[in-house]
């Protein structure tokens, strides 16, 4: 298809053959592949298991998108009180989907300034900036007493959904290493001109 459109549009074919250069170079950077890691964890946190409150059989297990109760006695689901398997949202959890679904987008767009190493650094910092909101949204979350469960239920336990955020400050840390060393690549490649 390339070899058609530089044969029938020789300008256009210069055109896309500089922006699939360009955009295949920017690809290439090992930091757009930590931020793309970073985004595609950050968006994982909504649908993983996050934390999990346990009594007697009766079961509640809090995700990013909300809360899945499982109750022992499907009696109770008529009573009104609670709910058997029905998922419910808080105003914690619509907090923890704007955040993650805003940092997300903000780490998207940052992939996409790789012209300008610094800027670029500094944007990430504000994405993981981001991030720690959603840190303190997910313990502002856990720290409510369970919504289904009726009694008394344990402290709770954290599921692997809770190390993601952590995983994606991780990656994107990883990705301001590697714009920095891109920087002085360049600065060292321009002194030696």
């Amino acid at each position: 298809m390339y070899l058609a459109i530089s044969f029938l549009f020789p300008t256009f074919g210069r055109l896309l053959s500089r922006s699939d250069f360009n955009i295949s170079l920017m690809l290439q950077r090992i930091q757009s592949v930590f931020l793309f890691l970073a985004v595609v964890i950050n968006l994982s946190l909504l649908a993983a298991p996050l934390w999990q409150y346990q009594t007697h059989g009766e079961t509640e297990i809090l995700s990013g998108l909300g809360t899945q109760a499982t109750l022992a006695d499907a009696s109770q689901a008529a009573t009104g009180i609670n709910g058997y398997g029905e998922s419910m949202k808080s105003a914690a959890h619509i907090t923890l989907v704007i955040l993650t679904i805003v940092v997300s987008g903000w780490l998207v767009y940052v992939i996409f300034q790789y012209q300008n190493r610094m800027r670029q650094k500094q944007l990430v910092y504000v994405a993981i900036s981001g991030i720690f909101l959603e840190v303190m949204s997910l313990v502002w979350l856990t720290m409510q007493s369970p919504a289904f469960i009726m009694g008394s239920a344990d402290n709770g336990r954290p599921q692997w959904g809770f190390a993601l955020p952590v995983t994606a400050i991780l990656f994107a840390w990883l990705a301001i290493g590697r714009i920095q060393h891109d920087e002085e690549l360049v600065r060292s490649s321009n002194r030696v001109r």
